[in-house]
């Protein structure tokens, strides 16, 4: 189960890796979309797989941040991952790599999904969602400000598009699948996530210049 999280995470930066100099809005609009979703109290998903999902969506936000060289961002959800939503389980390496951590390791003494992990995966939800209530909005803004070159016009729009929900229908298949595994956790296909990550769509009213 947590080897998918971190399978994402490398799918997500090959899609990155795949865009190039086409800086699309949407894969920001995802992790985005992620996080919120991380933070919803309905689901299906227990805590720990809210909180696995929490620092799914985080990473994607410092790889696509870094990426697109939007580096002011990334000390603001690097902070709460490391200060206020540590996972035992799923580490940010490098700021490059989500590595899934064996429970067996040293250092981790609970299971994951057990009832005193989920416990522990609650509290840590319930402190990020009381101290970052407006986070998508600051992100936002700090992404508009971090740019050069833009027009008030397309200032705006970047924003606006920015704090709207991700919708797949609007991107890639890719995205959507992504968007899919991530939340139903449903992973019953044999292609792999790294095989899957051949983008069809490269439509240009798909991509805004960051």
């Amino acid at each position: 189960m947590l080897e998918n999280y971190e399978a994402i995470a490398h799918t997500y930066s090959l899609v990155l890796l795949f865009l190039g100099a086409k800086n699309s809005i949407h894969e920001v609009q995802l992790a985005f979309s992620l996080r919120s979703l991380s933070l919803m109290d309905e689901g299906p998903l227990v805590p720990a797989l809210h909180r696995s999902l929490f620092t799914l969506a985080i990473s994607m936000i410092i790889f696509s941040s870094k990426a697109y060289n939007i580096f002011p961002l990334v000390p603001c959800p690097k902070a709460a991952l490391l200060d206020k939503m540590v996972d035992p389980f799923l580490h940010l390496v490098q700021d490059g790599k989500l590595q899934a951590v064996n429970p067996g390791s040293v250092g981790v003494s609970k299971a994951h999904g057990s009832k005193e992990d989920d416990e522990c995966a609650l509290k840590a939800l319930s402190q990020i969602k009381i101290a970052e209530d407006h986070a998508r909005e600051s992100f936002a803004t700090i992404i508009v400000k971090s740019l050069e070159n833009l027009s008030e016009s397309e200032t705006s729009t970047l924003r606006e598009q920015l704090v709207l929900e991700f919708v797949p229908e609007d991107v890639c298949p890719l995205g959507a699948q992504m968007l899919v595994d991530a939340t139903r956790l449903d992973f019953k296909s044999n292609e792999s996530p790294e095989e899957a990550a051949v983008i069809s769509a490269t439509d240009d009213d798909t991509f805004l210049d960051l």
